[in-house]
């Protein structure tokens, strides 16, 4: 367990802040302090990290073993576990980078030209049809779709969205810059569509 030594010691530090921790946590952390938020988050992050590759079954015995409750531990990996949408969904493309890289740039390409940039009915199909499981492909598709339209609403830098690729996707650091690169080379094309969609969505609203 990698996060292992992280884990233990923010615990640790946890049971010296506020030995009530846990029980303001399950109600919601409305009366957590500043320290034991921050420790919190921390202690997010590490037993996130283990569960995008550990079984939830070691990293729940972990939790138990450093004295968290069954309780807090089911509701930490259960909330955890609902970041990790993404990332179990892009499984897909990790093995595809696992076994030819070059294979996933032309698709994380492909995806990109004919479904984000520009929509090219019956191309998604073709390809599954001749080479992907229709249901991974498509929700990838998606994913991509909407990484890339987050990142444009909030304007993130193309060092921004390598790093959230990499905890997003799990796909290695120049997979992630490559896919950083075509939103960078779109940008204005893609904040203009942005802003579009979202005067059209302003505009119904008050539509009577």
């Amino acid at each position: 367990m990698e996060n292992g030594k992280t884990i233990s010691k923010t615990m640790q530090k946890l049971q010296e802040v506020d030995k009530e921790w846990e029980l303001h946590l399950l109600d919601g952390g409305a009366e957590m302090g500043d320290e034991v938020s921050e420790l919190v988050d921390r202690l997010f992050t590490a037993v996130r990290q283990e569960l995008k590759t550990g079984s939830k079954t070691n990293v729940r015995a972990r939790l138990l073993e450093e004295q968290m409750s069954e309780e807090t531990a089911d509701k930490f990996i259960r909330d955890i576990q609902e970041t990790l949408e993404f990332y179990s969904g892009f499984s897909f493309l990790r093995d595809i980078e696992e076994n030819n890289e070059l294979e996933l740039r032309g698709l994380l390409s492909i995806i990109f030209q004919k479904y984000i940039i520009r929509f090219e009915p019956g191309y998604m199909n073709r390809l599954i049809n001749t080479t992907y499981d229709g249901k991974e492909l498509i929700r990838v598709a998606n994913q991509m779709k909407y990484l890339t339209d987050y990142y444009i609403s909030r304007s993130y830098s193309v060092q921004g969205i390598i790093r959230d690729l990499q905890d997003e996707t799990g796909l290695m650091e120049e997979n992630c810059a490559y896919w950083a690169d075509m939103i960078e080379e779109n940008y204005r094309g893609l904040k203009m569509d942005y802003l579009i969609r979202e005067l059209e969505r302003a505009n119904e609203s008050v539509i009577p």
